[in-house]
């Protein structure tokens, strides 16, 4: 990590390529693409790939669908291990969702 600006850090990375060439590949990530983003290094395939942080499910999060809601709730569960569950009920005012997370799904 390199210190690039005040609150700004750089990950410099670099790949000595093919040894055949003179010419080496390197990969530069700035502070601001890891500030809200997890890296996620596939060692198997030797890729390097930057991805959103799935959000914390909290009581005061507002959805546009409950299409959204599902989204939300399984990239999260995805993310540490985990599987969710979806079931709707009809009520007089409309559709209640409740979430179920289950543990190694």
């Amino acid at each position: 990590m390199v210190e690039v600006g005040e609150d700004a850090l750089c990950l410099g990375m670099v790949d000595g390529g093919d040894r055949s060439t003179r010419f080496k590949t390197s990969i530069v990530i700035s502070g601001n693409q890891l500030e809200d983003n997890l890296l996620e290094f596939d060692l198997t395939r030797s890729r390097l790939g930057v991805v959103d942080e799935p959000k914390t499910p909290e009581l005061s999060m507002v959805f546009d669908s409950p299409e959204d809601v599902k989204k939300s709730f399984q990239e999260y569960a995805n993310r540490y291990g985990f599987g969710v569950k979806v079931r709707s009920t009809d009520k007089k005012d409309g559709v209640v969702w409740k979430e179920q997370c289950i543990k190694g799904a």
